[in-house]
């Protein structure tokens, strides 16, 4: 995998194997290498099999929740944890 994401293709070679980038996916499933591509072969997006989407698609969403978080904890906007826990009508002490 680290090959194609070390040489990335630039846009237009990205766009030309689309239909050759698409069958391999197809065939090769979750296995296939994905294609680093962007302007002047600065890599800026990332072409993966849609399988590979679907097993990683949790983990970004995670990633995008704890930014959040982090966030609103930088801002001091978040509450403590025991404070959240009783406006959900729980009991921190379970929770130790």
């Amino acid at each position: 995998m680290a090959s194609l994401l070390s040489h990335p293709l630039t846009s237009r070679e990205a766009r030309e194997s689309l239909g050759d980038t698409l069958q391999r996916f197809r065939t090769e499933g979750l296995t296939a290498e994905p294609v680093t591509f962007g302007a002047q072969r600065k890599p800026e997006a990332v072409m993966i099999p849609y399988e590979a989407f679907e097993a990683i698609a949790p983990l970004l969403e995670d990633l995008a929740t704890a930014e959040t978080a982090r966030a609103r904890i930088r801002a001091g906007g978040a509450s403590p944890l025991s404070e959240t826990a009783e406006a959900l009508g729980l009991d921190p002490a379970d929770f130790q």
